[in-house]
């Protein structure tokens, strides 16, 4: 038993495509909001129906043997559907259904598959589930069953398309739709993050310098560089970290003079591009060595003033 967020659930059935994943709540919200009363089972446009013959029509220009990863690819660089993951989903949905299924795998159009039956896979690589983690366009007409096609599609008009021939207009627009309007939507209720207070002082990183760096819009630590050098014609800082985690970009005042080791002891790395990343900001110059047991590491680990954000759970509980 597993608890469900039941707006989120109801969101990805709109939005993200059938359930395969075997969660009984997503075909409990897709049943319930089809079977309401009060809901319009949606009709396809003229969009809509294009966009199925486009997508046949990718298909149909690919080598045969081609697998779902690279028809997905194929079917995104065509511009057909909106969003990355779009074109995968409905490869995964045109399969359950049978459409793009084998003979000997087939989908829920000719037969009733039990999730057990949908999650064997040819390797524990495929991540997709069958039919479609047996696919290939050496299925059917180029990759198509028009057996299960016709008998799922009759009447819906679906056109014979030219990928290089004109296109009707989308309908609805992105902006009018539910996950096209929600980028913008977040947008508005997110609230303004301030912005960060300016680096301190001039000229290149310099030993003695305390630079802070948000993980998080509300965590800031610190570092304190030891040394400057260059390696491999690129100047490097050795940066450790100071004890201490602030909820906006700290001051020079609040700056601890005592070091933050890892569970083993002190640990530092040298690091380059400080002053070039984004969210790490030079709050003194010219400060004391940090406090700290034990010496430095004799051989600190290399990488980029990036690599500081996620070292840091070395360090920081």
């Amino acid at each position: 038993m597993e608890i469900a967020q039941t707006i989120e659930e109801w969101a990805y059935r709109l939005t993200d495509g059938t359930p395969l994943d075997g969660v009984p709540t997503g075909y409990a919200q897709a049943l319930g909001w089809l079977g309401h009363l009060d809901v319009e089972r949606p009709t396809p446009s003229v969009y809509d129906r294009w966009a199925l013959g486009a997508i046949v029509a990718v298909l149909r220009g690919l080598p045969d043997g081609t697998r779902h990863a690279a028809a997905g690819k194929a079917i995104a660089a065509a511009k057909i559907l909106r969003g990355p993951r779009t074109p995968g989903r409905v490869l995964e949905d045109l399969a359950l259904i049978g459409v793009l299924a084998p003979a000997d795998r087939p989908g829920l159009a000719e037969r009733f598959t039990s999730y057990v039956e949908r999650d064997l896979r040819p390797s524990g690589r495929v991540e997709v589930q069958a039919p479609l983690a047996w696919w290939s366009t050496s299925v059917g007409d180029h990759g198509v069953r028009r057996d299960v096609w016709d008998q799922l599609f009759v009447g819906l008009e679906i056109p014979e398309v030219d990928l290089d021939g004109p296109r009707p207009t989308p309908t609805p627009t992105a902006k009018e739709t539910l996950d096209g309007a929600l980028a913008a939507r977040v947008r508005a209720f997110t609230p303004k993050e301030p912005k960060g207070v300016p680096s301190t002082g001039d000229g290149p990183v310099a030993p003695g310098d305390v630079w802070a760096v948000r993980l998080d819009p509300d965590r800031w630590i610190t570092v304190h560089v030891h040394d400057v050098c260059e390696i491999d014609g690129r100047a490097y800082a050795l940066a450790e970290y100071l004890s201490g985690v602030f909820q906006r970009q700290p001051t020079a005042a609040e700056i601890s003079n005592q070091v933050q080791p890892r569970a083993d002891g002190r640990w530092a790395t040298w690091v380059h591009s400080l002053e070039k990343t984004s969210w790490v900001r030079r709050i003194a110059q010219a400060s004391p060595p940090p406090f700290g047991e034990g010496s430095l590491p004799e051989r600190p680990t290399r990488g980029s003033a990036n690599d500081l954000r996620h070292l840091a759970g070395w360090c920081f509980a």
